[in-house]
C-alpha cells in the first residue's frame, strides 16, 4: 500500500510487453510522477485471441504470466492487483481514461507489428476524446532505442552484427537495471479518498463499467485463426471451443454476488474460457516452462551461479537433442518475449558473472551470451525499417524470390486471403504430415512433436525444421514455417520469428542450415 499523495496525478498503466515490476522503465516513470491514483491494466485483445496464431502452449504462458504479475502487484499492495479488461483495446483505453478520471496514460514503447497500427489508433483517439490526457512512453523492451539504432544505421535494416554494433557504438550505453517499486498506489476513483480492501476496490471499478457492452463475439467478421477448422488449437467441439472470455468486460463472476465468487471481477482468463484444452491440442497437462516473473527470476538466479558455463557459452555448440526440462541454453527467450525479465537485468547480470570468470576458454560475440540478447535489437531493427512486408514474401525487399510451394495468396486489390486457399494437393499433405511429426524423418518429427508438446526447442532444431520444409525437403514457403511457429513457440516474436526464417538473410543461411542439420543427425541418431 501507498502513502496517501496529495498529487492529482491519475495514471492508467497498460500493461503490454512488460510483465514484471523490476526494472521496467515504463512503470518506473509513471511512479516517479507521484501518483495520487494507480490503475494497472492489461486489455484481453480479441485481436490478439482471434486474429494472431497463438497455440496453447503460448497462451498457458502468457496467462501464468499475468497471474504472477497480478499477485506481485497484490503483495505490494494488498488493495490492487492487475485489472483485465476484456475487449478492443481502441475502445477499452479511451473509456477507462474518461471513466476513472485519468490524467496520464503510460505503457511501454512498442514499435513491432500490430502494435504500431495499436497504439498509433489509441493516441489518436485519447487526444480527440479525452482531453488533457498525457500519453507516456518508455522503451524499455531492449537494450538500446530501436528507432535510434535504426537512425544510426542510415534508416537501414541492420543485416549483420558488424552492422548492429557499429550502429549502437554511437549510442549511449544502456543504463544498469532498477529494482521493482516497494508501494503502490490504490486505484481510487475520482470520488474516492480510500478503499477498503481489494474487493472493495474492485466492485467499485465495476461498477463504473456496468453499463459498457461486452465485445459480441458474433459479430467478428474476421476468421479465428485458432479454431481447429484453421489449423489452431481450439477445441473442434461447438460448446467446449467456444471462446467465452468475453461474455464480460470485467470478468466472468460479474453478477456474482458473494465475497468469494467477486474475487474473480478483473481476473486473469482461464485456458477453458478461450476454448482450449492443453492435453487436446497434443500439449503437457502441465507446462514444462512456467510463465511469470518470479520464475524468470529464479532461472536466473541459477544460471548466474553458473559462471563457467556463462564465460563459455557458444551458442552454436549447444546440444539441440535436450529436452525442454533440461536444456542445453538458458530458455529465457520467453520471458523476454513478454517482458517478464528485463533484458538489461539479464545483460549486466551476465556480464558481471563473466568478468569475476578467471579460467580459459571465454567467448566472444556473436557467439556468446551477449551476442545472442544482440541478436534481438538486429532482427527488431529490421522489423521496424520493412513494416508489415517483413512477415512475408510479397514487397519484402530483403526475402529472396523463390518459387514455393504453398506460398501466401492475393485477391485482386493485393489483400491476403486468410484462411489460405488449398495448394496442390501434393504439398498439402507433405505439410500435413510435417505438422503431425509423421514425416518418416525420425530427427524432424522428434523436433515438431517436443514443439508441439513443450512450446520450445533448440534454435538449431528449429533451423532443421525450416531448412526441412524449405529447401531441404519440402520445397514449401517459409511463410507456412513461420505462421508455425507463430502457433507452437513460446517466445515467436514479429520481429526474431521472420529474421530466422527469411532465406538467403542473415544468420538464417539457409543452404548452410542444410549442411549442418545432416551433421545434427549423425551426432545424434545411432
Amino acid at each position: 500500500m501507498s502513502p496517501k499523495s496529495t498529487s492529482a496525478t491519475r495514471i492508467l498503466y497498460w500493461f503490454r510487453t512488460d510483465l514484471r515490476l523490476h526494472d521496467s522503465p515504463a512503470l518506473l516513470k509513471a511512479l516517479d510522477l507521484k501518483p495520487a491514483s494507480f490503475f494497472p491494466v492489461w486489455c484481453w485483445d480479441v485481436n490478439y485471441v482471434l486474429s494472431h496464431r497463438v497455440g496453447v502452449n503460448r497462451f498457458r504462458f502468457l496467462l501464468e504470466s499475468m497471474e504472477d504479475v497480478s499477485q506481485s502487484i497484490t503483495r505490494t499492495n494488498p488493495n490492487s492487483q492487475l485489472l483485465v479488461l476484456r475487449g478492443d483495446p481502441t475502445t477499452l483505453i479511451p473509456t477507462l481514461c474518461k471513466k476513472w478520471g485519468i490524467t496520464h496514460l503510460c505503457f511501454e514503447q512498442d514499435l513491432s507489428g500490430y502494435a504500431r497500427k495499436r497504439d498509433e489508433s489509441i493516441r489518436q483517439l485519447v487526444k480527440d476524446q479525452c482531453k488533457g490526457v498525457q500519453i507516456i512512453e518508455e522503451q524499455g523492451h531492449y537494450l538500446y532505442s530501436i528507432q535510434d539504432i535504426l537512425e544510426k544505421n542510415g534508416k537501414k535494416p541492420t543485416m549483420s552484427m558488424s552492422a548492429l554494433q557499429k550502429a549502437v557504438s554511437k549510442l549511449p550505453v544502456p543504463p544498469r537495471p532498477r529494482d521493482a517499486p516497494k508501494t503502490l498506489p490504490d486505484p481510487l476513483l475520482p470520488d474516492q479518498s480510500s478503499v477498503k480492501d481489494r474487493i472493495g476496490a474492485l466492485k467499485a471499478l465495476a461498477e463504473t463499467l456496468s453499463d459498457i457492452p461486452h465485445y459480441n463475439m458474433d459479430k467478428v467478421s474476421k476468421p479465428d485463426l485458432n479454431a481447429a477448422s484453421a489449423g489452431g488449437d481450439r477445441l473442434p467441439d461447438a460448446e467446449k471451443g467456444r471462446v467465452s472470455c468475453y461474455d464480460t468486460v470485467y470478468g466472468p463472476d460479474q453478477k456474482s454476488k458473494t465475497e468469494k465468487e467477486m474475487d474473480g471481477l478483473f481476473g486473469v482468463p482461464t485456458l477453458a474460457s478461450l476454448g482450449m484444452d492443453p492435453v487436446a491440442a497434443g500439449a503437457l497437462p502441465e507446462a514444462v516452462i512456467k510463465g511469470g516473473e518470479t520464475e524468470a527470476l529464479r532461472r536466473l538466479d541459477a544460471l548466474l551461479k553458473r559462471k563457467h558455463y556463462l564465460a563459455t557459452f557458444a551458442k552454436p555448440k549447444t546440444s539441440p537433442a535436450q529436452p525442454a526440462d533440461d536444456p542445453a541454453t538458458t530458455v529465457m527467450s520467453p520471458y523476454l518475449k513478454f517482458g517478464a525479465i528485463s533484458v538489461r537485468r539479464l545483460w549486466y547480470d551476465v556480464q558481471d558473472v563473466i568478468k569475476e570468470y578467471k579460467g580459459k576458454d571465454k567467448t566472444s560475440i556473436p557467439e556468446n551470451y551477449e551476442g545472442q540478447l544482440l541478436f534481438r535489437e538486429m532482427y527488431a531493427v529490421g522489423e521496424l525499417a520493412i513494416g508489415d512486408e517483413y512477415q512475408q514474401i510479397k514487397d519484402n525487399k530483403i526475402s529472396r524470390y523463390m518459387d514455393w510451394y504453398l506460398p501466401n495468396v492475393y485477391d485482386a486489390d493485393g489483400k491476403r486471403i486468410e484462411p489460405r486457399p488449398r495448394g496442390d494437393e501434393a504439398s498439402e499433405r507433405r505439410l500435413e504430415l510435417f505438422v503431425q511429426g509423421r514425416t518418416g524423418f525420425p530427427w524432424i518429427d522428434a523436433l515438431v512433436r517436443q514443439l508441439r508438446a513443450t512450446g520450445w526447442i533448440h534454435h538449431l532444431g528449429r533451423h532443421s525444421l525450416a531448412a526441412f520444409l524449405t529447401r531441404g525437403q519440402c520445397w514449401i514457403s517459409w511463410e507456412r514455417g513461420s505462421e508455425l511457429f507463430e502457433s507452437w513457440l513460446l517466445d515467436w516474436d514479429p520481429c526474431a520469428n521472420p529474421g530466422n526464417l527469411l532465406p538467403g538473410v542473415w544468420r538464417c543461411e539457409l543452404p548452410g542450415q542444410v549442411r549442418q542439420v545432416g551433421k545434427s543427425r549423425q551426432t545424434i541418431l545411432p
